[in-house]
């Protein structure tokens, strides 16, 4: 088991945004790797539909995880209706 954060929406539509930007804060050594995952309202648990990254902070400090939303990567997740994040 993993500490995670999951926040539920209603088909939210994020159409209009490139990047997904999040402050994290590290106290401690650094080292640990952060997951994010972007769902829509039609994707089931297949991840090759997902937008996927990682993020690793280093230690002590505050870091921003900038995460393009659309162009360039290989998903077929529909920003206009997103469903779910998992960190």
């Amino acid at each position: 088991m993993y500490p995670n954060a999951v926040w539920r929406f209603d088909g939210a539509d994020w159409s209009a945004y490139d990047r997904l930007v999040i402050d994290v804060v590290a106290n401690g050594l650094g080292g640990d790797k952060l997951q994010l995952y972007i769902k829509d309202s039609w994707t089931k648990n297949s991840q090759d539909d997902w937008i996927l990254d990682t993020f690793t902070p280093g230690s002590f400090g505050v870091y921003r995880w900038v995460v393009p939303m659309a162009s360039g990567r290989r998903t077929s997740c529909v920003l206009s209706s997103i469903k779910e994040l998992y960190i």
